[in-house]
């Protein structure tokens, strides 16, 4: 029963870790995929599960001017792509992430 248990649980472990680097792989092909657009990222504290990052991208993702919005809740980062000759404020952002019900740090870049 116990060696059972542990080859379950190895096995579960090396899936979410597969499943964990697929999703990183993914998020930075996204990334650079718009290398012609302009690409934001910022500090996001407060998010503990991928229900947060999708309301916060929703959200993010309604400010004039962004094109797309991509949360990794994990390490706590939003990263806002800017449609093509548009502005956007740092402050409609940091005031997105607030109306998610979640703190903003500081843009990263």
């Amino acid at each position: 029963m116990k060696k059972n248990m542990k080859i379950t649980a190895a096995i579960f472990l090396l899936n979410i870790a597969f499943f964990n680097g697929y999703l990183n792989q993914a998020y930075a092909e996204n990334i650079r995929q718009d290398t012609d657009r302009e690409v934001r990222a910022y500090e996001v504290f407060g998010m503990d599960c991928p229900g947060c990052a999708s309301a916060l991208n929703k959200i993010a993702g309604r400010v004039s001017g962004v094109e797309k919005a991509v949360t990794d809740w994990q390490k706590g980062i939003l990263t806002i792509h800017i449609k093509e000759n548009h502005q956007v404020n740092d402050q409609e952002i940091f005031n997105a992430i607030k109306k998610a019900n979640f703190t903003p740090g500081r843009r990263l870049k």
